[in-house]
C-alpha cells in the first residue's frame, strides 16, 4: 500500500473512532432528538471538528467560518442522536465563496459505525459569497435506524481557497410546516365559477401535522372561512378551501398558517366575455368593439374588456368556423409585504401604439411596495407574437413572470405532445416529472436551473393545435443571469386543468430547483423587463415549436478552437502515444477498459493519413494502422477488419481500402442473418434484460422483456440497412423495410441505451439511430418517403442539443445531453449533463443527411456538436487524462469533465467528414445492380449488360468495389484487369466471390477513372 492510501485509510479510521467516542459520551438517551446547531457564540464551536483540508474553525459574523486548505476537505460536526427512519430533512444555512459545488454528508449509524462512500448524499451548493439555505432531503436507503454522527464535506476536493461559513445545521424532529404557496384551481375565472383554494404545506419535521388555515376573502367571492390539513412528516400537503366567484372585478383571499401568511389577487372576469370569438382575418393589431386582438398567421392573442378590465388574454386558432381557444396568456408577480403577495395583474388600460397592443397594470402590496406593470404583445410573422413586460415601481419582489396556461379554455388538461428541451418529452397522459425515469426526490424538475434547458422553449400540442413560449435565455432583464422557466403537464402544481409555460425573474438561484421564490429583488423605482415570443400553429409535431425557434434565433456560430489540421493531429496523438498499449492496442476509454486492437481505431488512423501533411507523421499513422491489424488479425481472425467492436460510429469501410474483404463480408453476412433472425414478426426487435452495469433486479425495472421501442429497432434496422445498401443483399432490404414500416408508429425517440436507461427515456441515441436507419433505406431504395422520415428523426434530436451557452461556458453551444432520465434508477439524471459521444453519432449521420437534403442547416448543426466535442477533448496532459481523449460527461453546473476519457474514434470520424474525408461506402443502384467503395462515384450506367462507373479516388493506393452480381469480364479504361483468386496478393485485379455470388474488384482508380464490368445474362 502506498503511504498516501495509507494516511487515507488511517485518517478514516480516526474518524470513525472519534465519532463513536464522542456518540456516547453524549450520553444513554434513546430516541429523536431535535437538532439545532446555531453559531452565535465561541461556545457554539464546541464538537465541530476540522478534520482535513481546512483552516481552524473560527466565529464570526457569518457563524463557523473557516477556509479550505488542502485536497478533500471535510468536517465532523458534534455528537447527535437521530432517528433516520422519521427526520429525513437537514437544513443547512450557510455561505460559500469560491470553487465548490456540492455539500456532501456523511454519515454513520448506530449499526454501522464506518464512514463510506454508500453512506453519503451530494447536494448543489451556489459558492457565489451570498448566504443560503439548503433544505437538503436525505431520501437514502442508508438514511436508517439511527445516525449517530454526521460529516460535512466541501465538492470537488479540490476547492482550494474557499470561504465556508456555517451559521446553523438543524434536523427538525418536531414538526415544522411551511406555507410554500397557494393557488386556484382555474386560471381563468367567472363570476358564478365554483372552484377551489389550494394551499401547499411542506413539513421539514419528524412528526406529523395538524395545520390549521385561516382564511379572508374579498367581497365578491364566497370562500370556506376555515380549513384544515394534516401533514405528514418530511412531506408535502395540499389544503384545499370551497371558492365561488360572485361578482366580476378584482378579488382578493389571504391565508394564514402557523403564523405564516400569503395572498393572492387575482381578477374575475364576466362570464359573456369568455364567449368573445371577434370575427378578423387580416393579421395585425385591430381595436374591436368590446376588446383588442393582435393576429399573426393562424393565431391571435383576444383581448375582450371586462368591467374597466382588460382580459382575459385567450390564445387562439384559426378553425374552420372561426377563432378557437388555446390556452391563456397571465403577466404575474409576488412581493414580500404582510407575508407573500402574489398578484395576477389585471389590465386597467389599453391602447395601440407602435405596432404593438399596450396593456397597463397597477397595484401595491402590504409592506408599502407600489408596483406598476407595462406589457405589450406585437405580431411577427407565421404565428409569433412578441411579448414584453416591464415591471416598475418600488418594493421587495419575489417573482414576475409571463405566463402561458396551454389548453385553459380550449383542450384542457390533455395533451398529443409536450417539449421542454433538456428535460421532457412526454406522449398523451404522460406526466411531467415523472419518477418512472427518474427516482424521488429528484424526479421533480418543474422549475430547474435554467442551464439545464437545451433550446429555451416550452410546447404542448394537443391534435393539431401547437401552443408554445419561447424565450432569449441572454436577454437582459435587469439581473445577471438567465430567466427561469417552469413547466408541468398537467398542471399538477397549481391542480388546474392546463398545462404549465411560464418564464419567471428573478431565479430562485442558480442551483436550487423547483423554488419560484429566492432572496427578494429590492426594487427602488427601478425596472425589470422580460421578454419572450408566444408561438401558435396547427402542426403535426411539437417538433414544429423547436424547427421555428431556430428559424427566429438562429443556430449559434460554431466556433472551432482549433484547424481541422490541428484536431486531427490531436486524436491521431492519442493513438499514437497518450492511449497506445504496445502489443495490445487501445482501450476504449480509461479507466475501465482493456486495452485490445480495435480495427475500427486503426481506421481513423488510415484515414487522418490521408490528409496529414507530415511525411513522418504520416508514416506513423499508417504504421500503427498496419500494426494493429496484424494485432487483431491474430487474435480475432482474418475477417475481423469489418468489425465496429469499440466504435460508437459503424463503417465497413477499412476492408474495402486494405485487405480481407470478402472474408468481412461473409462475417458481416452472419452477423446481418442472425439479427434478421431475432426479428419479431412484427418486424421490431424487443428488449431484453442484461445484469450490466445495473445488476438484474434493477434491470428488470427499466422495461418489460420484449418490450418494443424505437431505439431498439432503429440500431438493428441500420445495421440490417447498412449490410442490405452495401451489398444489395435483397432479403436484407425486406427485413430493414418491415421494421421501418412498424418504425412508423413512434414519434419519441426512445430506447437505445437501455443498459442502463428506462426503455421510455426520450434518448439523443434514438434520434440517430432512427435517421441512421431511414437514411440508409433512402439511400438503398431512392425513395422520398424514407427521406422524410430520415428528416423527423434528425430533427428530433434537436431538443437534446445546447443552442445557447453561458459566456463563461465555452463548450456549452453544441453540448448533447444524452437522455432525459437517470442511469440505473438511481440519481439526479443527465439532466444537465452533457455526454458528447452520443451527440458526435447524431452529428455523423446529421452530415450524411445534408448530402441529401437542404430544408434544414444540417451541417451548421453538426459543427456545433464537434465544437463542442473539440473544446471537452483534453489537450493538455493530466493523470487518468490521455490527450487527444474527451470526457464521457461534462457537468454544466459545476463546469467540470467527469470520467472516463473516451478514445477519439467518434470526434475523428466527425472531424474526417467535415475535412472532406469520408469513413463511410459510397453506394450506387442502378437497374438493379447495386455498386459500394470508398471511392468518388461520379457517375453510374447500365447499358446492353454492361455497367460503367466512373471512379475518382484522390489518395495513394487501390479501393475495392463490390458489385452484387457475378461479372464475365472488367475493364479499367481500355485495360483490361486480370482475374486472380486472391485479390490481396494482387497490385490490381477481380473475381467472382461463390460465397457471396458477387464480384469484387481491386483497383487503383486514376483522377476521373472509369470501370467497366461486362455483366452476365
Amino acid at each position: 500500500m502506498e503511504p498516501r492510501w495509507l494516511i487515507v485509510a488511517l485518517i478514516a479510521l480516526a474518524t470513525a473512532a472519534l465519532a463513536v467516542f464522542l456518540a456516547r459520551k453524549a450520553g444513554e438517551r434513546r430516541g429523536p432528538v431535535e437538532v439545532n446547531w446555531v453559531i452565535e457564540r465561541e461556545g457554539d464551536l464546541e464538537g465541530w471538528r476540522m478534520l482535513n483540508g481546512l483552516a481552524p474553525a473560527k466565529l464570526t459574523e457569518d457563524g463557523l467560518t473557516t477556509e479550505v486548505t488542502g485536497f478533500d476537505p471535510y468536517m465532523l460536526a458534534p455528537p447527535l442522536r437521530v432517528d433516520a427512519d422519521r427526520q429525513k430533512v437537514v437544513v443547512v444555512g450557510m455561505r460559500v465563496r469560491g470553487s465548490a459545488t456540492a455539500l456532501r454528508i456523511y454519515w454513520v449509524r448506530e449499526d454501522s459505525p464506518n464512514w463510506g462512500e454508500e453512506k453519503a448524499l451530494s447536494w448543489p451548493i451556489a459558492a457565489d459569497g451570498e448566504f443560503r439555505e439548503y433544505v437538503v432531503v436525505v431520501n437514502h436507503p442508508e438514511w436508517r435506524g439511527t445516525v449517530t454522527a454526521v460529516r460535512f464535506d466541501l465538492e470537488p476536493p479540490d476547492c482550494y481557497g474557499t470561504y465556508w461559513a456555517i451559521k446553523y445545521v438543524r434536523i427538525p424532529a418536531r414538526a415544522e410546516v411551511r406555507l410554500e404557496g397557494v393557488s386556484l384551481t382555474k386560471a381563468v375565472v367567472a363570476e358564478g365559477d365554483q372552484l377551489e383554494l389550494r394551499v401547499r404545506l411542506r413539513n421539514l419535521g419528524a412528526e406529523a401535522a395538524r395545520v390549521e388555515l385561516g382564511v379572508e376573502a374579498s367581497e365578491n367571492l364566497a370562500v370556506e372561512a376555515r380549513g384544515a390539513a394534516e401533514i405528514g412528516p418530511a412531506s408535502e400537503g395540499v389544503a384545499t378551501l370551497r371558492v365561488t366567484a360572485l361578482r366580476s372585478g378584482v378579488a382578493r383571499l389571504k391565508v394564514r398558517a402557523r403564523g405564516a401568511k400569503r395572498s393572492l389577487e387575482f381578477p374575475v372576469y364576466r362570464r359573456e366575455v369568455l364567449e368573445f370569438s371577434p370575427k378578423i382575418g387580416a393579421e395585425g393589431v385591430h381595436r374591436l368593439e368590446r376588446g383588442y386582438a393582435v393576429v399573426s398567421g393562424q393565431a391571435a392573442l383576444i383581448v375582450p374588456e371586462s368591467g374597466g378590465l382588460y382580459g382575459p388574454l385567450i390564445v387562439a386558432l384559426r378553425g374552420p368556423s372561426g377563432w378557437e381557444p388555446v390556452g391563456s396568456l397571465h403577466v404575474e408577480l409576488r412581493a414580500l409585504g404582510d407575508g407573500v403577495e402574489a398578484f395576477v395583474a389585471a389590465p386597467q388600460r389599453a391602447w395601440l401604439a407602435e405596432g404593438a397592443l399596450k396593456l397597463a397594470w397597477e397595484g401595491s402590496d402590504s409592506g408599502g411596495g407600489a408596483w406598476r406593470v407595462e406589457f405589450s404583445a406585437k405580431p411577427l410573422d407565421g404565428g409569433l407574437i412578441a411579448l414584453e413586460a416591464e415591471l416598475g415601481g418600488k418594493g421587495e419582489l419575489l417573482h414576475f413572470s409571463i405566463v402561458v396556461r396551454a389548453g385553459e379554455p380550449g383542450f384542457s388538461a390533455s395533451k398529443s405532445e409536450a417539449l421542454f428541451p433538456g428535460l421532457e418529452w412526454l406522449e398523451g397522459d404522460e406526466r411531467s416529472s415523472s419518477s418512472l425515469v427518474v427516482p424521488k426526490p429528484h424526479d421533480l424538475r418543474v422549475a430547474p436551473n435554467p442551464i439545464k434547458v437545451t433550446v429555451p422553449l416550452m410546447a404542448v400540442r394537443r391534435d393539431e393545435a401547437l401552443v408554445a413560449l419561447m424565450w432569449d435565455p441572454l436577454q437582459p432583464w435587469g439581473g445577471g443571469s438567465p430567466p427561469a422557466p417552469a413547466f408541468a403537464s398537467p398542471n399538477f402544481v397549481e391542480g388546474q386543468e392546463n398545462h404549465l409555460l411560464k418564464l419567471f425573474v428573478p431565479p430562485a438561484s442558480t442551483v436550487e430547483e423547483n423554488r419560484e421564490e429566492g432572496a427578494p429583488l429590492k426594487l427602488a423605482n427601478g425596472a425589470v423587463k422580460l421578454s419572450a415570443l408566444l408561438y401558435a400553429a396547427r402542426a403535426g409535431s411539437v417538433l414544429e415549436a423547436a424547427r421555428k425557434w431556430v428559424e427566429v434565433f438562429g443556430l449559434p456560430e460554431p466556433a472551432l478552437p482549433r484547424s481541422m489540421e490541428e484536431e486531427l493531429r490531436l486524436c491521431a496523438k492519442a493513438y499514437l502515444e497518450t492511449m497506445w498499449v504496445p502489443g495490445k492496442g487501445w482501450p476504449h476509454a480509461v479507466p475501465g477498459w482493456e486495452p485490445e486492437p480495435y480495427p475500427g481505431y486503426a481506421h481513423v488512423l488510415l484515414l487522418i493519413s490521408y490528409v496529414e501533411r507530415d511525411a513522418a507523421l504520416r508514416a506513423a499513422t499508417i504504421a500503427r494502422a498496419r500494426e494493429t491489424l496484424a494485432l487483431a488479425e491474430a487474435k480475432w481472425g482474418t475477417g475481423a477488419l469489418i468489425s465496429g467492436a469499440g466504435c460508437h460510429i459503424l463503417t465497413p469501410q477499412l476492408p474495402f481500402l486494405v485487405a480481407r474483404l470478402e472474408q468481412g463480408l461473409a462475417l458481416w453476412r452472419e452477423h446481418a442473418t442472425q439479427l434478421i433472425a431475432a426479428q419479431g414478426p412484427d418486424g421490431e426487435w424487443g428488449f431484453q434484460p442484461s445484469a450490466a452495469p445495473c445488476g438484474m433486479e434493477v434491470a428488470r425495472k427499466l422495461g418489460e422483456p420484449g418490450a418494443r421501442e424505437v431505439g431498439i429497432t432503429a440500431t438493428y434496422a441500420a445495421e440490417v440497412l447498412r449490410y442490405a445498401r452495401v451489398t444489395g443483399d435483397a432479403a436484407a432490404l425486406r427485413a430493414g423495410l418491415r421494421a421501418l414500416k412498424a418504425m412508423e408508429r413512434y414519434r419519441v425517440p426512445r430506447g437505445a441505451q437501455t443498459w442502463e436507461v428506462p426503455i421510455r427515456a426520450p434518448d439523443l441515441l434514438a434520434a440517430a439511430k432512427a435517421l441512421e436507419a431511414y437514411l440508409e433505406a433512402y439511400i438503398a431504395t431512392g425513395e422520398e418517403g424514407y427521406l422524410e422520415r430520415a428528416k423527423y428523426w434528425a430533427l428530433a434530436g434537436l431538443p437534446f442539443v445546447y443552442l445557447w451557452g453561458l459566456p463563461d461556458r465555452p463548450m456549452m453551444v453544441g453540448a448533447t445531453i444524452p437522455v432525459y432520465a437517470s442511469s440505473c434508477l438511481q440519481g439526479p439524471g443527465w439532466f444537465g449533463t452533457p455526454v458528447q459521444w452520443n451527440g458526435l453519432v447524431y452529428a455523423y449521420h446529421l452530415l450524411r443527411l445534408s448530402a441529401h437534403d437542404g430544408s434544414f442547416p444540417w451541417r451548421e448543426l453538426a459543427t456545433l456538436i464537434l465544437a463542442s466535442a473539440m473544446r471537452q477533448q483534453v489537450t493538455r496532459g493530466a493523470r487518468g487524462k490521455p490527450v487527444g481523449s474527451y470526457p464521457d460527461s461534462w457537468n454544466l453546473v459545476a463546469d467540470r469533465d467527469q470520467p472516463p476519457y473516451i478514445n477519439p474514434e467518434g470526434l475523428a470520424k466527425v472531424a474526417l467528414v467535415l475535412a472532406g474525408v469520408n469513413p463511410d461506402l459510397n453506394t450506387v443502384r442502378v437497374g438493379g445492380i447495386v455498386a459500394s467503395t470508398p471511392a468518388h462515384v461520379l457517375s453510374a450506367e447500365l447499358s446492353g449488360g454492361e455497367l460503367r462507373l466512373r471512379l475518382k479516388w484522390p489518395y495513394e493506393g487501390p479501393v475495392h468495389v463490390l458489385i452484387n452480381t457475378p461479372a464475365l469480364d472488367v475493364w479499367k479504361g481500355r485495360e483490361r484487369l486480370p482475374r486472380v483468386e486472391d485479390l490481396d496478393a494482387a497490385a490490381e485485379g477481380w473475381k467472382v466471390s461463390p460465397l457471396l455470388n458477387a464480384t469484387i474488384v481491386k483497383v487503383a482508380p486514376s483522377e476521373a477513372g472509369e470501370l467497366r464490368l461486362a455483366l452476365g445474362g
